[in-house]
């Protein structure tokens, strides 16, 4: 468990927070406190992109005992195909909608899907939002104001070591709630 991160920017642009470095030469899950603690979380979102890295972070957080007491949504962004090649066309709005609506169901059939296969104890609220994922989360966060957000994290080896995720980085920098990291498993 990390204390409350203090922004340093230019130290961070060049160094990484305190929550990265730990996190790219660790391979536990790492909770970001922001806030005092008022009591058991309440209120959870979970990132989810529907890798395994996702999964185990749902899997840790449930482990720890963090969701508990807490309504959990499970958020995942997507980014419709082919909108860039229909509006290139210049196709009817009608067109882009249309794509638009089916990617939106397909996320959200493979959200339930991925869902099913986690074989939780509860059923959480599931949401499928168009975006750029870490926009999304972050507005996400913005908006519903939740006390623990979880986010997995990808890479491996060495390319781990380097990078913590473009996402992930990019999400734990910006959010002012509790925030549960959770890195792939260590290498054998």
């Amino acid at each position: 468990m990390l204390g409350e991160h203090r922004r340093r920017p230019l130290r961070d642009i060049f160094a990484g927070t305190t929550v990265e470095r730990v996190m790219r030469h660790g391979c536990r899950p790492v909770l970001m406190v922001n806030r005092a603690p008022a009591g058991p979380y309440r209120q959870a979102i979970a990132a989810t992109d529907l890798s395994e890295h996702a999964a185990r972070a749902l899997r840790a957080a449930a482990r720890l005992g963090l969701l508990d007491q807490a309504r959990l949504t499970l958020l995942h962004a997507f980014e419709p195909p082919g909108l860039g090649a229909l509006a290139l066309a210049d196709a009817p709005a009608a067109a882009v909608a249309a794509r638009e609506a089916d990617s939106a169901r397909e996320a959200a059939a493979a959200l339930a899907g991925f869902v099913a296969a986690l074989d939780l104890p509860y059923r959480p609220e599931q949401r499928v939002v168009a975006g750029r994922a870490a926009t999304v989360v972050k507005q996400a966060v913005e908006q519903a104001r939740p006390d623990l957000l979880v986010i997995g994290t990808a890479g491996a080896g060495l390319l781990r070591r380097a990078v913590l995720g473009s996402v992930a980085a990019e999400v734990l920098a910006a959010v002012r709630c509790d925030a549960l990291a959770v890195p792939p498993d260590a290498p054998r």
